[in-house]
């Protein structure tokens, strides 16, 4: 097996990880691990480095766009008259719910960060490995 040389930057999550050597893809990341079995995975697990490739953050950024929309649209712009939107579980099974002006906020935040990231993009190299397993 080959050991990674590189780490490259995650498009969706933004932390760094090993590269496949023979392909050039971030390595899977983004679990957890419950009852011995690793349970999700980032969506930026197996797909090119930032430093390669930005299309996946562009699709991102689309789709923070459409959600900032819906938000807007279930009244997130006035804290007092915004809706509930169910966002989840909690581990308990309960069901969890935040409001749409909360969402709308996390999402402006999401959207001038990546906004950032992929305006100024241009390629770039890799990051050398120091030591590490593959």
């Amino acid at each position: 097996m080959t050991k990674a040389t590189h780490n490259g930057t995650c498009q969706c999550c933004g932390d760094t990880f090993a590269v496949n050597a023979k392909t050039g893809r971030l390595a899977k990341h983004g679990y957890r691990v419950m009852w011995n079995q690793e349970v999700g995975q980032c969506p930026g697990a197996y797909e090119l480095p930032l430093e390669v490739d930005c299309s996946i953050a562009k699709r991102i950024l689309a789709d923070l766009h459409k959600a900032e929309a819906e938000y807007v649209a279930l009244g997130g712009e006035d804290p007092r008259t915004a809706e509930k939107v169910h966002v989840g579980y909690w581990h308990s099974g309960r069901e969890k719910y935040k409001r749409s002006s909360l969402l709308l906020m996390e999402t402006r935040q999401g959207i001038k960060w990546l906004q950032e990231i992929v305006n100024n993009w241009t390629p770039s190299a890799l990051l050398k490995r120091v030591g590490g397993a593959a």
